[in-house]
């Protein structure tokens, strides 16, 4: 017999794993299915349904949930909480009902996603688990999301082949579009296809557990002296830790539209200027080119590659 309840929930790199168990310790009865990986027909599809000028985020999850739904999904899974992303359910779920879909729209975003509110929706939709269980199924999870992101970094920085020590560069950019490849075209498989040594903070380990505002704040040296939203403020504190570490350079990247990272752009100018680091900034949505990418990619790559070569020399 098949189930009544299949849920589903937008995709974003492999993090679709541990909320596959968890969502099936917490419904049992239920099938899990998460949204198939992001391709371009996801994209082409979620922007058909979406504001123009709203974020490539959005557009994502959109296509994902539209297509989660054809696929025979009845009940989607929404989250978020650093950036107006933390609004974009109600939007989302108004656009999904005008299509004329039926289905159960669960926000776990902003105060819904406090444990207490999150456990009552949980329950509503008729989840067997008591409080303790459902935190020790959490705690589970969270358990192989650090797992998993502690073995990427491990990876990132030990590159498979490589005559001659790497290139370090640092990744620094808006949550989603740094850790989901589709939106990033990939990125940190082609920098690991040059033999480039990659470091990157931003990780759903870093979303639950981040550092503290004044930490933040601190962090960035003054460059910034204010918190801008979402992730602008990460992105120039981790930035100026490259440079003060002497990495070859940076990656900023962003989905476009981002306002919380166009607003970190000055301040990431100065401290390039400041530290001597070099700093590549993309921009990215559903109309990327790749070829346009691999040319910026290259080129920056032999910029630093040169400036790494007169530093040895002089």
């Amino acid at each position: 017999m098949n189930p009544t309840r299949i849920i589903s929930y937008p995709h974003m790199g492999d993090y679709h794993i541990p909320i596959r168990t968890f969502f099936e310790r917490l419904y049992p009865d239920a099938e899990v299915r998460p949204a198939p990986p992001i391709t371009k027909h996801t994209a082409a599809l979620g922007a058909r349904h979406s504001p123009d000028f709203i974020c490539e985020p959005f557009k994502y999850n959109m296509g994902n949930f539209i297509e989660a739904l054809d696929d025979g999904a009845n009940t989607l899974f929404q989250t978020g909480t650093g950036c107006r992303y933390g609004y974009y359910g109600e939007l989302q779920e108004q656009i999904l009902r005008d299509l004329d879909y039926e289905f159960d729209f669960v926000r776990l975003n902003r105060e819904n996603a406090r444990p207490r509110r999150a456990y009552r929706k949980l329950r509503a939709l008729g989840s067997p688990l008591n409080a303790a269980q459902m935190a020790g199924a959490a705690l589970d999870a969270i358990e192989d999301i650090r797992r998993m992101d502690r073995q990427a970094h491990h990876r990132r920085q030990h590159p498979e082949s490589q005559a001659d020590p790497p290139l370090n560069v640092g990744i620094v950019g808006d949550l989603y579009t740094v850790m989901e490849p589709f939106a990033n075209c990939d990125l940190e498989r082609r920098l690991a296809a040059r033999g480039v040594a990659v470091s990157r903070e931003m990780s759903v380990t870093f979303l639950l557990f981040p550092p503290s505002n004044r930490r933040r704040l601190r962090d960035a040296g003054g460059y910034l002296r204010r918190h801008v939203g979402a992730n602008g403020l990460d992105s120039v504190a981790q930035s100026l830790r490259y440079a003060k570490a002497g990495y070859d350079g940076i990656i900023h990247i962003k989905s476009f539209g981002c306002t919380p990272e166009l607003n970190a752009v000055p301040a990431l100018m100065c401290v390039s200027h400041d530290h001597g680091i070099p700093i590549l900034h993309l921009s990215f949505d559903t109309h990327q080119s790749s070829a346009g990418l691999e040319t910026r990619l290259e080129a920056f790559l032999d910029m630093i590659t040169m400036r790494r070569q007169a530093q040895h020399e002089s």
